[in-house]
């Protein structure tokens, strides 16, 4: 399996407390809600334990926070998310994968109430609890983590990545990139599971959904190809030499009609 991402909550948070703002987070802290000082000094101590991994210190104050968020008045949802990816990340880093997923959950369920459930702040949280299900080897619950993270950010805007400045084109890749790692790891549940007919099966309903996409902000035809790549990646992962080529030729066809604009549909595509 592949190496899991830090969910992009806790990594704008850690870049926050650290006091080393690039203009896009900047950006971003401008859109939040305004955070209890506080609690923020809090998270700034937690995060130096944890740049120097002392993690149990790190998870100390963390907790502390959170407690001391729980006891305040007011709209604080946004900083408390922020501590539960923290406190993700912490258990995370432990092996603690059934608290870290309990945490991830809850940061699901806030940036649902915050932004809706059609936003990929929320596609990215369901992302990163499905990382976490496939880790603890809980992959039904990935597989549906993923499958939700997909259509989540199928109806979502890429304008939903708000911290980014005058850069649409960058925002609308991060969200085909998300949905292309979302349908990934959904296959690679089952390479997990060592079940090659299952995985075979879904590489190639991914591919053919994918192409199917309708999406204002993506080609449909970027996305399928996006996948082509990586179901070659997959048959050469498990050395499947006569299958890559088969699906070279095919990702060589739909690349060629493609530039021609031409409609195409893969033969060898589940229909």
């Amino acid at each position: 399996m592949r190496l899991m991402h830090k969910s992009m909550r806790a990594s704008i948070a850690l870049s926050f407390l650290a006091s080393c703002l690039q203009p896009a987070c900047a950006f971003y802290a401008e859109t939040r809600e305004p955070h209890n000082q506080a609690v923020e000094n809090l998270m700034s101590k937690g995060a130096y334990c944890e740049q120097r991994d002392n993690i149990a210190l790190a998870e100390k104050y963390y907790k502390l926070a959170e407690a001391t968020c729980k006891a305040l008045k007011g709209n604080n949802q946004d900083q408390m998310a922020d501590i539960y990816a923290l406190l993700e990340n912490v258990y995370r880093k432990k092996h603690k994968l059934d608290q870290a997923i309990d945490y991830a959950k809850k940061v699901v369920e806030i940036d649902k109430s915050i932004y809706g459930e059609e936003h990929v702040f929320v596609a990215e949280s369901l992302r990163t609890l499905g990382d976490l299900e496939s880790q603890a080897k809980k992959y039904d619950e990935a597989r549906k983590s993923y499958a939700q993270a997909i259509e989540v950010a199928n109806k979502s805007t890429a304008k939903g990545y708000r911290w980014s400045i005058d850069a649409t084109h960058a925002n609308v890749l991060k969200k085909m990139n998300l949905i292309v790692a979302c349908y990934d790891s959904y296959c690679r549940t089952f390479e997990a599971e060592d079940d090659t007919q299952s995985a075979d099966d879904a590489y190639k309903s991914s591919i053919d959904k994918c192409g199917k996409t309708r999406d204002k902000e993506i080609s449909a035809k970027d996305l399928q190809i996006a996948m082509f790549d990586r179901y070659r990646d997959y048959l050469a992962r498990t050395k499947r030499d006569i299958a890559k080529d088969q699906v070279d030729q095919e990702f060589a066809e739909v690349a060629r009609k493609d530039a021609a604009n031409r409609e195409y549909k893969p033969n060898a595509l589940p229909k």
